[in-house]
């Protein structure tokens, strides 16, 4: 059974979730979908069993999406309330993802379909206006809080924010997966004998270069975000934003986030997938 992965724009304001499925699980789901919100979604047919989603996957669906709606996408959709490409077929259009990846499947032609669907015909102001909230979020430039990609769940019951405590007090006491500030600091002025290593690491952390969690005493890092000498990996910037923020800036809501397994992602956790 073959995979399909994912990328989908959804709501108004908009958010954005990645995952894959299998083809025949995924054609139920668009034949039954009633949905009438705002939506942009990308679905790259993989042709086989393996439809694993990592970060490089996730990326190459975010720039994907982004050239299609930059430039192919403004002028076809003024006046409709839906629009699908198959860019296996230069950007030919289709009915339907649906129908569309049935045909790529029926074709054995690897490729990717885009759909856009509106409420209502959309006036070309209209469409500029989903289209500039799509592309602001794809590219990381639209960073207020209620159009974050990834949502700050309800408030929780006590009992489970005392879960979540305990959780978090675990997870930031294992040395494999987060680094005290002052290892940190060393690793990144390339210096094991610097004599203030905190300050160098609290600094990065402060200028958004690297991402850390206060436990109560000091921060801890997580190690992913680093390479082999300890300097911060060249796509953790993008990342960083995309990451839930805390009122507080403990940056506790993001580590639970990180570590804990999604649905979206296949139940593995986003540390996971980026690392």
């Amino acid at each position: 059974m073959a995979a399909v992965r994912f990328l989908e724009l959804s709501g108004h304001p908009p958010h954005l979730r990645a995952g894959s499925a299998s083809f025949d699980a995924l054609q139920a789901t668009l034949s039954a979908d009633t949905s009438n919100e705002p939506r942009a979604r990308l679905f790259e047919w993989t042709g086989s069993h393996d439809g694993a989603l990592d970060w490089s996957c996730i990326t190459r669906l975010r720039t994907t999406m982004l050239d299609l709606l930059h430039q192919h996408v403004p002028k076809r959709l003024v006046g409709r309330v839906m629009l699908c490409l198959d860019t296996s077929q230069g950007r030919l259009e289709h009915p339907s993802a649906h129908t569309a990846l049935r045909r790529q499947a029926d074709r054995g032609v690897l490729g990717s379909v885009f759909e856009i669907a509106l409420p209502r015909a959309g006036s070309a102001r209209n469409v500029e206006q989903h289209i500039a909230s799509w592309i602001a979020l794809l590219s990381h430039e639209d960073q207020r809080p209620e159009r974050r990609r990834i949502e700050r769940p309800p408030p929780a019951e006590r009992e489970t924010m005392s879960t979540s405590r305990e959780v978090l007090r675990v997870l930031l006491a294992d040395t494999a997966n987060f680094r005290d500030s002052a290892s940190v600091g060393r690793a990144l002025a390339g210096d094991p004998l610097h004599r203030n290593p905190k300050m160098v690491a609290s600094r990065a952390r402060k200028r958004g270069l690297i991402f850390g969690v206060w436990d109560g005493n000091a921060y801890r890092y997580p190690s992913f975000q680093f390479d082999g000498v300890g300097q911060p990996r060249a796509d953790v910037a993008d990342l960083l934003v995309v990451l839930p923020r805390d009122a507080d800036g403990s940056g506790r809501d993001a580590a639970l986030w990180l570590f804990a397994p999604d649905a979206a992602l296949d139940d593995r956790a986003p540390y996971e997938v980026f690392a």
